[in-house]
């Protein structure tokens, strides 16, 4: 009877890994003790990866105090590369998620999902991804605040891409995270914002004194020019209260032209309320007003 127990555990661990071996499973923290062809290699943390001789692969595990009996294994692979690859990465990540949270199989599923599909993101990352907030206080996370991916973008302007309030309050009132910090194109958090439907992510920016908002990106674009290609009149509203200035040239001219040539008639409005002088201003490579700039009737009234 024990030789069948152990030849259906092995039909069942092969089953496991050919249909997906980075599912999150509980599994016994006995099967894993004293023997069993089960051998460790490598400890991190809570994060252990074995050698299984039973069925050729490697197993890592991640073991909860909370529950000795149980574990989680979050792996079972054929590849040792794979496994020393992702052992690295779980090992390093996970560590400010279980410090902090109670996890369980689903939470710890859609960790390490994020972490295989981001393998370029800090741990403050996936915390934001993740909605994972009580996180983002963990002193690992806390160094990692204004750290880059490899498009550049910290995890402030990954929340003002999501549209995440919450977390960019977090960000910004709990660690001090940076705004000013430009992202491979160029692009502050501010300009990430600019780009939402709702000014809250906006306001709350510019509540910090935000140091982004007339700045520049690769393409010649302040916040106040992304706001305007895409019509967003109430984003306009709060970076012109924020501070944002209506004379920055970029490659297309200044916001009003942008307006202008999209056709963004509230946009015009806003900006022309906000300076009226903006009506004759001059784009730096033709020399050209609004008025040259429009193409409907609608917005040639408008200027």
């Amino acid at each position: 009877m024990q030789f069948l127990g152990r030849l259906l555990d092995t039909v069942s661990s092969v089953s496991t890994l050919f249909s997906n071996p980075y599912r999150v499973r509980d599994v016994p923290q006995s099967d894993y003790g004293g023997g069993g062809g089960k051998i460790i290699l490598k400890q991190e943390g809570r994060v252990v990866l074995y050698k299984n001789t039973q069925c050729q692969s490697w197993d890592c595990l991640l073991l909860l105090p909370e529950t000795p009996a149980m574990a989680l294994r979050l792996f079972q692979v054929v590849s040792e590369e794979d496994a020393m690859e992702w052992f690295q990465q779980y090992g390093l990540k996970l560590k400010p998620f279980y410090e902090t949270l109670p996890l369980k199989v689903e939470m710890v599923q859609t960790i390490v999902d994020c972490i295989r599909s981001h393998p370029d993101w800090s741990s403050a990352h996936i915390a934001v991804e993740t909605g994972l907030r009580d996180c983002l206080k963990h002193n690992l996370v806390q160094s990692q605040i204004n750290c880059q991916d490899a498009t550049g973008q910290t995890p402030l302007h990954l929340a003002c891409e999501k549209s995440d309030l919450a977390s960019l309050k977090a960000l910004l009132e709990e660690s001090q995270a940076r705004t000013d910090i430009k992202d491979h194109n160029g692009d502050t958090p501010m300009h990430c914002a600019s780009k939402q439907d709702s000014p809250v992510f906006i306001q709350a920016l510019c509540s910090q004194l935000c140091s982004g908002v007339n700045t520049l990106n690769n393409g010649g674009e302040t916040p106040l020019h992304v706001a305007c290609r895409q019509g967003r009149v109430e984003s306009i509203k709060a970076l012109l209260e924020g501070g944002a200035k209506c004379d920055v040239d970029g490659n297309a001219g200044y916001p009003i032209h942008t307006a202008v040539k999209y056709s963004q008639k509230g946009c015009v409005e806003e900006i022309l309320r906000a300076d009226p002088s903006q009506l004759q201003a001059e784009d730096s490579m033709h020399g050209g007003t609004p008025l040259h700039w429009s193409k409907t009737a609608e917005v040639k009234h408008t200027t």
